[in-house]
């Protein structure tokens, strides 16, 4: 599974999309601690809006499903900064 921090997917917003479009599930870190897990849609929650899009051809569902045990799998991280440290950096990064 693959991961981006904040910032990453403030950047890279769009091809980090196109991946969890592909099927890929994305890990979402804040301090390269995981924050959140965006998983593609599954064929079987979509809404008529959604299964609209995906018969215009302008969304692709998911090709397999979600592994949420990886996700609780992951080791937490260990934080060595300080708050202040914490602070700066997210400052220099412009959050």
């Amino acid at each position: 599974m693959k991961t981006a921090s904040v910032s990453d997917l403030k950047n890279n917003l769009s091809a980090r999309l196109k991946q969890v479009i592909a099927g890929e599930p994305l890990v979402i870190t804040d301090h390269r601690k995981p924050v959140a897990v965006v998983y593609p849609l599954e064929q079987e929650l979509m809404d008529e809006h959604v299964r609209s899009l995906v018969a215009e051809g302008l969304v692709i569902p998911p090709k397999r499903k979600p592994n949420a045990r990886a996700v609780l799998n992951l080791p937490l991280p260990e934080c060595k900064a300080s708050l202040t440290e914490a602070i700066l950096e997210e400052r220099r990064e412009g959050r």
